[in-house]
């Protein structure tokens, strides 16, 4: 395993506390996002982890991408960001991107706090 596949595959570790099965999944288009997408460009200096999490949740609102969204809110709020910050966010992105993809967004985000237990 090259030391980016490592580095990639500790951060989605980090991202969503477990490897998911597709990320060990042997496609090259897989071993190829994991190893360049999270082992190299989410690693690099002048973003933090927490700063891509966020520009990542605000583009995939924008692109209205539930599926992909849902894993990046969750893993947002397990890097710390706040359902209170997310939700600024989503409201923001609202502005530019339209209101059904916040809304879609804002739908999510109460999915996975009614998941969790946590109060709106």
């Amino acid at each position: 395993m090259t030391q980016d596949k490592d580095a990639g595959l500790a951060l989605i570790q980090q991202l969503w506390g477990q490897i998911p099965p597709l990320a060990q999944d042997p496609s090259p288009l897989i071993a190829e996002t994991v190893e360049h997408l999270f082992g190299n460009v989410w690693q690099r200096h002048n973003l933090t982890v927490l700063d891509r999490s966020f520009v990542t949740v605000a583009i995939l609102i924008a692109l209205n991408r539930e599926a992909e969204l849902r894993l990046h809110l969750a893993g947002a709020r397990r890097l710390g960001h706040s359902d209170e910050r997310l939700e600024e966010l989503i409201l923001h992105t609202a502005y530019y991107a339209g209101w059904p993809c916040a809304i879609s967004a804002l739908r999510i985000i109460r999915e996975l706090q009614n998941a969790t237990g946590e109060s709106q």
